[in-house]
C-alpha cells in the first residue's frame, strides 16, 4: 500500500479511537476542510497537516502516522472499563496502593510495546 494511503488510514483510525470526529479536528487544527479530506485520502502534501495533528494530539513522534502497524491509544470505552475494574477490585484504604501498582504495570506494558519492533534486530 502507498505510504500516503497508510497515513490517511492511520489518521482516520486514530481520530476514531480517541472518540473525535473530522469536524472537531478541522476546527481545532485550522486545516482547511478540503486539505483535511485530501490528507485522509492520502493525497497532496502531508507534512503540514501531520504537524498540526501531532500538535493537537500531543504526539511526539513525527513519523507516528507513517507506520503500517500503528499502535492506537485506548478508546474511551477501554478507559472506562479499566476504571470500573479498578473500582471493583480496590478495597477501601488500599485504593492508592492498588492504583500505584496498576500505573507501574501500565508503564511496563508500554515499555514492552515500544521495544517490540526491535526484537528481531539481531
Amino acid at each position: 500500500m502507498d505510504t500516503k494511503k497508510i497515513v490517511g488510514e492511520n489518521i482516520r483510525l486514530y481520530i476514531d479511537s480517541v472518540g473525535r470526529n473530522n469536524q472537531w479536528v478541522i476546527n481545532k487544527t485550522g486545516i482547511p476542510r478540503a486539505t483535511f479530506y485530501n490528507l485522509l485520502n492520502g493525497e497532496g502534501d502531508l507534512s503540514k497537516g501531520i504537524e498540526k495533528l501531532n500538535e493537537l494530539f500531543g504526539i511526539k513522534d513525527p513519523f507516528y502516522f507513517f507506520t503500517e502497524d500503528l499502535q492506537l491509544p485506548q478508546t474511551l470505552k477501554e478507559k472506562q472499563r479499566k476504571a470500573e475494574f479498578r473500582n471493583l477490585v480496590a478495597a477501601e484504604g488500599e485504593e492508592k496502593e492498588f492504583q500505584k501498582t496498576l500505573d507501574i504495570l501500565s508503564d511496563f506494558i508500554k515499555m514492552i510495546e515500544l521495544l517490540r519492533p526491535y526484537e528481531n534486530l539481531s
